[in-house]
């Protein structure tokens, strides 16, 4: 080990400014083995970003990234820096090349070329779907092909109604597809938000919790019977008996006292109660059978 560092050190020249310190106070972290590629990944894009940051040469990043790795992935380094030891120099893109064949295999990147090439956009917002589009297209060497393809590829991913709304619109600029299908996003919420406000609207009015608007059958009902026997009220001036439904007997109401009886309201016409004479009172009545108690007992 201490040979192949003796090695490194007379093959490659040292950095003019290399500050360990800084470079972890930018956000360098270390690595201590995974088995989540995607862990594996974040890492190596993240020290990326840090050494862009700190403009780093390729030999600083290299020493940058050795001492970060730690416990199993500093061994796992050693392991191919001593299998290495006799052959020219190792550099960054070696480092990039091993880790990314220890922590990040081939079987991974082909499960999210294929999960890239199935992608849609389904119930995720155009944010949700612009983020995982971008992270998987990373996977997508060989199918992508510059600003034209990307766009199409993420326009087949889109729900229907937007996908229709932008494709005709035949944008290759992508910042300018993603702000068009955010538009159309917003108008097709705003459809849908009127859509359930008008559905909740009518619930109200028509069996909802308000009563407004609400059809009582037992009121129809109570004035259908009324209307039928409006209809078939008996001529009170006759002192027939007439007949009601099938063979009912039916007493009419007075008009005068407002009680059920046949005939005239005596008490008004001052007729003997009895017979109905308007010559003498009930109390003098010479007639001792009066008229049948079916027309004249009740009359006031």
């Amino acid at each position: 080990m201490a040979e192949f560092f003796r090695h490194l050190a007379g093959t490659m020249s040292e950095p003019s400014e290399m500050n360990f310190e800084k470079m972890r106070k930018m956000g360098g972290v270390e690595f201590d083995s995974t088995t989540d590629p995607t862990v594996a990944e974040q890492w190596l894009e993240r020290m990326e970003r840090v050494f862009e940051q700190l403009e780093c040469t390729k030999v600083a990043k290299f020493k940058y990234a050795i001492s970060l790795l730690q416990n199993d992935a500093y061994d796992w380094w050693v392991s191919i820096s001593n299998a290495k030891a006799k052959s020219p120099m190792l550099t960054w893109d070696d480092f990039v090349k091993a880790f990314r064949a220890k922590y990040v295999p081939h079987v991974y990147c082909d499960s999210k070329k294929k999960e890239f090439l199935n992608l849609r956009q389904g119930s995720m917002s155009i944010v949700e779907y612009q983020q995982k589009f971008l992270m998987l297209s990373r996977y997508a060497g060989g199918i992508i092909d510059g600003e034209r393809d990307k766009c199409r590829k993420f326009e087949e991913g889109l729900n229907g109604y937007i996908q229709k709304s932008v494709a005709i619109l035949q944008l290759e600029d992508f910042s300018k597809l993603i702000s068009a299908a955010l538009t159309w996003e917003r108008i097709d919420k705003e459809k849908s938000s009127r859509r359930e406000n008008k559905f909740r609207k009518g619930n109200s009015d028509y069996g909802g919790p308000s009563k407004k608007g609400k059809f009582d059958y037992s009121k129809t009902e109570s004035a259908q019977k009324s209307s039928y026997h409006k209809q078939n009220k008996p001529n009170f001036s006759n002192s027939s008996t007439p007949s009601y439904g099938q063979g009912k007997t039916y007493t009419p109401t007075c008009a005068q006292c407002g009680k059920n009886h046949y005939g005239v309201y005596r008490r008004a016409s001052c007729a003997c109660f009895n017979c109905g004479s308007m010559d003498h009172k009930v109390k003098d009545c010479p007639n001792p059978n009066p008229l049948s108690d079916t027309h004249t007992k009740g009359s006031v």
